[in-house]
């Protein structure tokens, strides 16, 4: 964790790092909580009366924490944070200029557990000599909240590291931590894998699928009946995360068991079809630029961009 300051704020250098901060105040009527920001003295003891403030805006906030009952975003709470912006454009008159905070970033997530797992971090093996990180994040997809999830997919980067047991730690103590840091947000740790299938059968993860198929950035997937709710999870969260991490677009079916393997495979690629055809038609009448729109314009839902993570190390 990071809490490099000047004596008028922060340090332009802690923009996309973590700080630990104090809510001071929540300004609910123009929606940001003011925060005094804590410091560490030389012991590594946390020490208050920093005198720098921020704000962190209430949108940057998962709504499930700001809930009447949920102690987190509270006067006098202390929470890790993200910065987001050294400085933040006028927001009030007592948050103007103040530097704006976050606790919703998926980069938060990183930043937290690059303080927490060595091997995410490079090596230095001489006065200006650094190894590469042994384990790498490949990627991030989060629901921020206390009834939220986050799926991290990590990988080695060097050969004969196991990337998700130096992620949970001995008896997963660096991932009960992160747990910990982020109020009790569920974390799952997912082994990268070239093959676009074998990555999605470990995101859909705890959930188990009997087939996958993937076109382009479309992907349908099937799962016994017994495992439908696991595979898709409370609302489809499963489904969406693992879709977010992997850059596609996912669908579960329940697989038949009454059909044949073959039966079941063709009845995946007849849904796969007809949604890939879907998506062609629905952007073959979208209206070119600056040309107007139909009266009642085809109604489209882009795949999901893959799960993006910050590739410099935290300071």
């Amino acid at each position: 964790m990071i809490d490099t300051m000047t004596g008028a704020g922060l340090d332009d250098s802690l923009a996309r790092q973590v700080v630990t901060a104090r809510i001071v105040d929540v300004v609910r009527g123009q929606g940001f909580a003011l925060c005094e920001l804590v410091h560490n003295d030389k012991g590594g003891r946390a020490r208050e009366g920093s005198g720098v403030k921020a704000v962190l805006p209430l949108d940057e906030v998962p709504d499930d924490e700001i809930m009447p009952g949920v102690p987190r975003v509270r006067p006098g709470a202390r929470m890790q944070l993200l910065v987001i912006e050294p400085g933040s454009p006028a927001a009030g008159k007592r948050a103007a200029g103040l530097p704006v905070l976050s606790a919703s970033s998926e980069l938060l997530v990183q930043r937290i557990l690059e303080g927490l797992v060595p091997e995410l971090l490079p090596t230095q093996t001489g006065p200006e000599e650094f190894d590469p990180p042994r384990v790498t994040v490949k990627g991030i997809a989060r629901r921020a909240g206390v009834t939220g999830r986050t799926k991290i997919a990590v990988a080695p980067s060097v050969e004969g590291v196991d990337a998700i047991e130096a992620c949970l730690g001995l008896r997963a103590t660096r991932k009960d931590k992160l747990v910990e840091l982020l109020f009790g947000e569920k974390v799952e740790f997912v082994p990268w894998a070239s093959s676009p299938e074998k990555y999605l059968r470990n995101a859909l993860a705890p959930g188990t699928v009997m087939d996958v198929l993937i076109s382009g950035r479309y992907a349908v997937v099937s799962a016994e009946p017994h495992m439908m709710s696991v595979v898709v999870g409370k609302g489809g969260l499963n489904t969406e995360l693992a879709g977010r991490l992997t850059g596609l677009w996912v669908q579960a079916v329940a697989y038949d068991p009454h059909l044949s393997p073959e039966e079941n495979r063709a009845a995946l690629e007849k849904i796969l079809a007809a949604k890939v055809a879907e998506h062609a038609a629905a952007r073959a009448d979208r209206p070119a630029p600056n040309q107007p729109a139909s009266n009642q314009p085809a109604e489209t839902t882009e795949p999901p961009a893959p799960a993006e993570t910050a590739t410099e190390p935290a300071a």
